[in-house]
């Protein structure tokens, strides 16, 4: 399934990278819901290249379907993003801890300057589950909880770049 999301930030292209590759600013992200606190695994940075792990745990209700699919206790993943500050881009992998490859979501982040002086974001991405007959229900079940997520840490982050 297709997963796509547009967020428009008031300050610089380069401070919304920065912002969204500091640990300082997941380890703030205690109001997401659904979800335990993020715990940021590590950082690295080389040249224009800056990678970060993140790691998520499921903590709400899922769908019936869902629920057939995966044990809601499973549902913890890393989501890993590596940026590259150059080309204003990032790469997005979410690789669950507990399902294998049942589950694969993987994206990119778009980053231009707006007119005003701002950012925007665009993200596009594939979310897919990979079990027979019920794949397909579980990704239109699951999409909405990920996009509402990734909207909330856009809302956090206007947030935080705001003085």
């Amino acid at each position: 399934m297709r997963l796509e999301a547009r967020h428009e930030f008031p300050a610089p292209v380069a401070d919304v990278e920065r912002a969204m590759a500091d640990p300082a600013f997941y380890d703030q992200l205690h109001d997401l819901p659904d979800l335990a606190p993020p715990e940021v695994l590590d950082r690295t940075e080389v040249g224009s290249r800056i990678t970060l792990r993140v790691r998520y745990v499921f903590t709400g209700h899922v769908d019936l379907i869902v629920r057939r699919v995966v044990n809601i206790d499973q549902l913890v993943w890393i989501q890993t993003t590596e940026f590259d500050t150059h080309a204003h881009e990032a790469t997005l992998t979410v690789v669950p801890e507990k399902l294998g490859s049942m589950l694969q979501c993987a994206g990119k982040f778009e980053l231009a300057s707006t007119s005003a002086g701002g950012t925007v974001r665009t993200l596009t991405g594939e979310l897919k589950v990979k079990v027979p007959l019920l794949g397909g229900r579980a990704e239109r079940a699951l999409a909405p909880g990920i996009l509402r997520r990734i909207d909330l840490e856009a809302d956090a982050l206007r947030t935080w770049l705001t003085p």
